[in-house]
C-alpha cells in the first residue's frame, strides 16, 4: 500500500542521482513512490521510498529501494559498486562483462 509523499533525505536522494547518472534524468523525484511498513519476507522490508527505474527509451529496468539503498551505503555496507548494482545501471553492466 502506498502512502504519502515527504521529502527524500539525503541517503535517499544520493541513490536517485545515481540512478538518473545511470539511466537518465527521466527518473525524477516525481516518479518515487513510498511504501508503508509491510514485512517481506524473514528479514526485509518493502516500506520508504522506491522507484521504478526507467531506461531512456521509456522501457523499465526494475525497482529500487532509495530508502533501503541509502542506508545500506551510509552505515558501509553497500560498496559504490554495490549501490551501482543495485540500481542496475548500465555503466556496471558493462564493467562486468554482462
Amino acid at each position: 500500500m502506498t502512502t504519502g509523499r515527504r521529502a527524500l533525505n539525503e541517503d535517499e536522494l544520493m541513490v536517485l542521482r545515481m540512478i538518473q547518472e545511470a539511466w537518465g534524468p527521466q527518473n525524477s523525484e516525481a516518479e518515487v513512490f513510498f511504501m508503508e511498513d509491510k514485512p517481506f519476507g524473514a528479514q526485509s522490508s518493502v516500506s520508504g521510498a522506491w522507484i521504478f527505474v526507467k531506461k531512456p527509451d521509456g522501457t523499465g529496468s526494475g525497482a529500487v529501494n532509495l530508502t533501503n539503498t541509502g542506508a545500506l551505503y551510509k552505515d558501509g555496507t553497500y560498496s559504490h559498486d554495490d549501490v551501482l548494482r543495485a540500481v542496475r545501471g548500465p555503466k556496471w553492466s558493462r564493467s562486468q562483462g554482462t
